[in-house]
């Protein structure tokens, strides 16, 4: 089961078993987290205004990476969950970055083409009410997504892997939903050895 991570990841030699390199893990998944966001946002290629729900490192990171890499207009909102309850979300990507206990996302307070959830990625946060997924064409970065967060509540949900995004029969993605995997960290920190100089 997916757990978030914190603090540091060791990677340790495999004959001698000590640690060869030290990696800031809650930094690297955050940043990750942000490229997941920039990737899955770049399947919705007509959106211009994007608006960023969370303020945190997370949200942060999300809106630097975007910034320096897209054209979009992107604002950022950091609200409480009765204030965020009333506010209309209307733009074309509405990116949620939370430690939300609740949904805040309905069907009756969005009208925007496509959310991309990262925070609700634990059994206690949520971000998105089952009003609002239903009906929508999900995709989720791994299926263990369906087990936590805004999917746990939704037992009738279809979801469909985040490499269909780019299937051509595909063409409307609405909901993208990341909740991480160790497995992502693991890649990561392979690429960086691999392919980054020491």
């Amino acid at each position: 089961h997916h757990s978030v991570s914190v603090g540091a990841t060791l990677l340790l030699d495999q004959r001698e078993n000590f640690p060869t390199h030290i990696f800031e893990a809650t930094a690297m998944s955050g940043i990750r987290t942000a490229a997941m966001v920039a990737w899955a946002a770049s399947a919705c290629p007509s959106a211009q205004e994007i608006l960023i729900v969370g303020k945190g490192r997370v949200g942060n990171y999300i809106n630097r990476l975007l910034s320096e890499t897209t054209d979009y207009e992107i604002k950022m909102l950091d609200t409480d969950y009765q204030t965020a309850r009333k506010v209309q979300f209307d733009q074309d990507i509405i990116i949620t970055a939370t430690n939300s206990l609740k949904p805040f996302i309905t069907a009756e307070n969005c009208t925007s083409k496509y959310v991309i959830s990262v925070g609700a990625d634990t059994h206690f946060n949520r971000e998105l009410s089952t009003n609002f997924l239903e009906n929508k064409n999900i995709y989720v970065d791994i299926e263990e997504a369906k087990e936590v967060g805004d999917l746990e509540h939704f037992e009738d949900a279809i979801v469909r892997n985040m490499f269909s995004l780019y299937d051509k029969e595909h063409t409307n993605p609405e909901v993208f939903i990341s909740v991480g995997s160790s497995i992502m960290d693991a890649l990561t920190i392979e690429y960086l050895m691999e392919y980054i100089p020491e």
